[in-house]
């Protein structure tokens, strides 16, 4: 009954000090992950200041230069009288002769549909297609900004159009042409037309497209990044544990020749005998061998 106790204690001791075992290889595995984890951090820490300091430099030099070219265009605007409200003026003219343009026509379309609910009553079909033609101009206005430069282009040559059609409508209708209603078919489908082609240029514009490719170079360039910090705490790594190895053969050499010359000053008592020498003499060349490879 004894040995069967002593077996049960002797397992128990056994088992918890495995378990303890491997409670201290997890903490030295967790410990060793922190440490390589720490060192990419460190790594990464400096390629960030790095190249937060180039980007600086960028965002300066591009800054000067910037600054540089605007003054000497102004010098050289200056030279022929033409200030710099003026070439403002010159820049943004043909942009704004359309805005003042397009303003007008619309104000013009919203006095047509007014006049035209006067006369004849706003559900009648002609003050209808144009408060129709009036909505498609004002849904062209307000996406000036959301559309590609080609569509762009199209859309404001179909508005400068939207007026001018509308005016034929009323003109035709109020002279009872024999073609209005033929002609108000086809400017109908026209203003579908345009409404879709509207729609179309909102819908299809990316204004992110050209920062596609900036990011993928992006990414490409913050996947360098890892595999540089990858590659210094690796090298780190091997270089620390080289410089522990030649500490440790540095030590074993100094131990060698401390036994050495106490061997010398007490020749009876610590003198290495023939097998401890050549003992120590190869482990040096047998450590120098296996650092080098």
């Amino acid at each position: 009954m004894g040995e069967q106790e002593q077996k049960q204690e002797n397992l128990r001791i056994q088992k918890t000090e495995w378990i303890y075992s491997q409670i201290q290889k997890q903490r030295e595995a967790e410990d060793a992950l922190f440490e390589q984890l720490r060192q990419e951090q460190d790594v990464l820490d400096r390629l960030n200041q790095s190249v937060e300091n180039n980007l600086e430099r960028t965002r300066e030099a591009r800054k000067y230069n910037q600054e540089i070219q605007e003054h000497m265009n102004a010098q050289v605007y200056a030279m022929y009288g033409i200030t710099e409200d003026k070439l403002q003026g010159i820049r943004e003219y043909r942009n704004a002769y359309y805005q003042g343009c397009a303003f007008s026509l619309f104000l013009l379309s919203v006095v047509l549909v007014v006049l035209c609910g006067v006369l004849h009553g706003f559900q009648s079909q002609i003050c209808l297609f144009m408060i129709a033609f009036t909505g498609i101009e004002g849904a062209l206005l307000t996406q000036e900004k959301k559309r590609g430069k080609l569509m762009d282009i199209l859309c404001k040559t179909l508005y400068l159009l939207m007026f001018p059609l509308m005016m034929v409508v009323f003109v035709c209708f109020e002279l009872n042409y024999p073609e209005y209603h033929m002609i108000l078919l086809v400017l109908a489908i026209f203003g579908l037309c345009v409404l879709v082609t509207g729609t179309a240029a909102y819908f299809c514009y990316n204004p992110y497209r050209k920062e596609k490719q900036k990011v993928g170079e992006a990414k490409d360039t913050l996947r360098e990044i890892e595999k540089t910090a990858r590659r210094e705490v690796r090298k780190n790594r091997k270089s620390r544990v080289k410089s522990e190895k030649q500490q440790a053969l540095l030590e074993k050499k100094e131990t060698f020749l401390t036994k050495f010359r106490k061997a010398e000053k007490y020749p009876a008592e610590d003198i290495p005998t023939a097998a401890e020498g050549s003992e120590a003499v190869e482990e040096i060349p047998a450590e120098s061998k296996a650092e080098n490879e």
